[in-house]
This record gives structure tokens, sequence and C-alpha cells, in this order.
């Protein structure tokens, strides 16, 4: 009997003359790939397999993750400790403690040098250096250097940001503070506003720092995140029954 997964995104421009879409199935304990007129495109060999994201899905091969492409090719170039998923045409990979990224053909372009590191987004990722958080861009370039305490990579062209001192807000790419950091934690701009939080309530800031909906509300959760419903949260006031 076949398990079906949900459909992966639609793929990149590049992907065009690929299938639409391909559905992770699981045949006889082992998971492959279908179209949607159900005819086997990959057949069912891996252990453990994701659904596409864009051009690559990640499956177990040899106890690890490795990308394998809508071709069913495994891109084996070097086997990493860790793989993320490929973003802007870039995968974070970990090799002996340290993350660095790889490109769709599996080459290291960005030796492996930083203790965490995040997607690409916007042309940038943050990374951390040692104690603090900086950002790159796709030749590894540093584009900031490491100075916060945690960064996200941009959303929307802020990022958010986290001070030595332990307060967060936002910056943008030049490291300048837009959302001043006197909140306990802040998420990525969506829809031209981000969620801040302060005293363990949750409020809405807008791009150039002006709080649009002050913090007082608790959060509910959906599936471990914050839904944002026409520049509003999805939350309610008053402790949760």
């Amino acid at each position: 009997m076949r398990a079906v997964a949900p459909a992966p995104d639609a793929p990149s421009p590049a992907a065009l003359e690929w299938p639409t879409h391909l559905y992770c199935i699981r045949e006889h304990g082992r998971y492959g790939y279908i179209d949607r007129t159900g005819a086997m495109v990959i057949q069912p060999q891996y252990i453990e397999a994701e659904a596409f994201r864009g051009d690559f899905a990640r499956v177990r091969f040899n106890d690890k993750l490795v990308p394998l492409d809508r071709l069913g090719r495994l891109i084996l170039r070097q086997v990493f400790n860790q793989l993320g998923h490929f973003s802007e045409g870039l995968a974070r990979v970990m090799l002996v403690q340290k993350w660095g990224y790889i490109d769709t053909v599996g080459r290291l372009v960005i030796e492996p040098a930083y203790e965490q590191a995040a997607d690409f987004s916007e042309g940038f990722a943050a990374v951390q250096y040692g104690q603090r958080f900086g950002l790159i861009d796709r030749a590894g370039t540093s584009m900031l250097q490491p100075r916060f305490a945690r960064l996200a990579s941009p959303s929307e062209g802020l990022m958010a940001a986290t001070s030595p001192g332990g307060g967060a807000g936002h910056v943008n790419l030049a490291g300048d503070w837009i959302v001043s950091p006197k909140y306990a934690a802040s998420a990525g701009f969506q829809g031209g506003v981000a969620v801040v939080t302060a005293e363990g309530k949750l409020g809405l800031v807008d791009a150039a720092g002006r709080e649009v909906i002050a913090p007082h509300y608790e959060a509910v959760e959906d599936l471990g995140e914050l839904r944002l419903v026409r520049d509003r949260l999805a939350v309610r006031r008053g402790p949760l029954s």
C-alpha cells in the first residue's frame, strides 16, 4: 500500500521543464517519487525521504541526508555531517563541526568556517563566527562584521537581531538599528510587519520601527508558528483556558 506525502511547492523558473510536482510515496518500506499522473519517476529505494522544495529533496543515503534532484540523481561530491535545504541556489552543510555552503551540483563554494549558518535570503545569509553573528554574501564575503549576539537572514530588507546586551530588534543591511533593541525577542518581517516580544507579551512593529500593536497579547500556538492575519496577530488577550 502506498502512502502519499503532501505535494511540494512549485519549482523555480529554471526547473519548468520538470513535472510541476513530484509526490513522495512509500512502497514496501522504501520511499520514492511519483508525478501527478501516478507514474513512477524515482523508484522507491530510500529509507527516509522528504518532499521536494524547489528542484531538490533530501533523502537518507548511507545514514546521511543528501540532496536528490528531479532526475533521481544524488548530489554526492562529498558527504557532510549535516545538510540544510537549498535556498537561492545554495545549501548550508556541516563538515567537522563547521558550517559552509554547497551549490546545486554539490561543489563546496563557501568553505566551512562558521559555528552556525542560516539559509540565504535576499542574497545574504547570517552566520556565526566565534561568539558573534555577522552577514555574508553568496561569494562568502563578509558584509557585516560579527558583532551581534543573534542575527537572522534578511526578510523584506531587515534582519531580526539581538545586541550583545541582550536586547532584540531589527537592523538594516548596513547594521543600523531600525527597530530599537528594546525587546526580549524579535521575528522576521512578513507583509511589512514583524512580531516582537516584551515581558512575555507579543506585539507588532513596522519597517520604520514604529509599534503597530504594543506588546500585550498572549501567543496562541498553531503548529509551532505565529500567524499574521491582515497585519494582526492570531492571538487572544488574557490567560489561555
